[in-house]
């Protein structure tokens, strides 16, 4: 069965041929269901064409349609754009809100040395919790993966920063932890910029523990990698590890003669 479409857009069954230029069509129609059919009475038609056949204002309303579905979509998009910018601006918005307040709050606070110690503008990392252990910022932020025998970085580890004091006079507390979730627990580090703040900050340390007398052999170890400890300060600390030694020989051998006095007493009682 063959189909074709008249110019005013019918599509047809070609049912036969009168002459060379006229022939005899039936209308196909579309049923509910989709299903096309050909009904109705036969007609002549002389112009038969292969596709269906559009004029010039069908064309025109067509391009019409496409341009307004184009300018909706880009509407649309352009809507939902301005939805997105207008979140991120609101994020925005907060930052600055509590970057002011934090720099009204705190008139004095360092801000200089919190960038630093944020962005690792700084040289060494100092711990004390303990006793004197000082590393690179490198070393004590970043964390590496031994793969195969190859050095892989596996991260930066947390940052912890605590806020200590009133804001007018506070001061801030940066905490690593051991791992980059911040698992691992957490080590109180202070950051410093050059060497002749270390050896201020280790001089001072110093000094203060001896004070309190509470300065230790890794202390002292520690800090003769970077500065020249006092003498009188290595004299005590052998000292005290002199009397720490002899008095563990001490009691050692006090424990030994008591443990011998009580084994020949023993023996003694046995013979009896």
């Amino acid at each position: 069965m063959e189909t074709k479409f008249t110019p005013d857009g019918k599509k047809v069954v070609v049912c036969g041929k009168i002459n060379s230029t006229e022939h005899i069509v039936q209308e196909v129609y579309v049923t509910e269901s989709g299903d096309e059919i050909p009904s109705g009475e036969n007609f002549t038609a002389k112009v038969l064409l292969d596709e269906p056949a559009l004029s010039w204002k069908d064309k025109e309303l067509a391009k019409v349609a496409r341009n307004l579905q184009a300018a909706k979509d880009y509407y649309d998009s352009q809507v939902k754009k301005n939805r997105q910018l207008e979140q991120e601006a609101k994020a925005v918005s907060e930052l600055l809100k509590r970057n002011n307040f934090l720099k009204d709050k705190l008139p004095e606070f360092d801000w200089d040395h919190f960038c630093d110690a944020v962005t690792g503008n700084v040289k060494y990392s100092v711990r004390t919790s303990y006793s004197l252990d000082i590393k690179s910022f490198e070393e004590e932020n970043f964390s590496w993966d031994n793969y195969c025998g190859e050095k892989r970085f596996d991260g930066l580890r947390a940052l912890v920063l605590l806020s200590k004091g009133s804001y007018r006079n506070s001061s801030v507390e940066f905490s690593v932890c051991g791992y980059s979730d911040g698992s691992g627990g957490s080590k109180d580090v202070t950051y410093i910029k050059t060497d002749e703040e270390l050896k201020t900050f280790i001089e001072d340390y110093l000094d203060k523990q001896f004070k309190e007398d509470t300065l230790t052999l890794r202390d002292i170890k520690e800090a003769s990698k970077y500065v020249d400890v006092k003498y009188n300060m290595k004299q005590y600390i052998l000292n005290k590890e002199k009397k720490k030694l002899l008095d563990n020989y001490d009691k050692s051998v006090n424990s030994q003669k008591e443990r011998l006095d009580e084994n020949l007493k023993s023996l003694e009682e046995g013979l009896q």
